[in-house]
């Protein structure tokens, strides 16, 4: 159980620094370029956020990924502490 709640927050903090850290904060030490971002047609797909300058933008897919990511951590972490308890 412990692993696999860690394992879906590691996911979830991936999601995060992929398109939230850039998307809030623009180039960062961890993000200096966003060619990925272009080159692989990321700018070309739905989106539901505001632009901010030429950031990545999280995508609607992306947004529903990170939901539901989301709520697997938090159901994975109340299902461990009630099996402790």
């Amino acid at each position: 159980m412990l692993v696999g709640t860690v394992d879906s927050y590691v996911w979830l903090a991936l999601q995060i620094r992929q398109w939230w850290i850039p998307y809030l904060f623009g180039p960062t030490a961890l993000h200096r370029d966003f060619g990925w971002y272009f080159a692989n047609g990321c700018d070309r797909t739905i989106k539901i956020l505001p632009e901010i300058d030429d950031r990545p933008i999280p995508d609607a897919q992306h947004l529903v990924l990170q939901t539901l990511s989301l709520i697997v951590a938090m159901a994975a972490t109340v299902a461990m502490l009630r099996r402790e308890a």
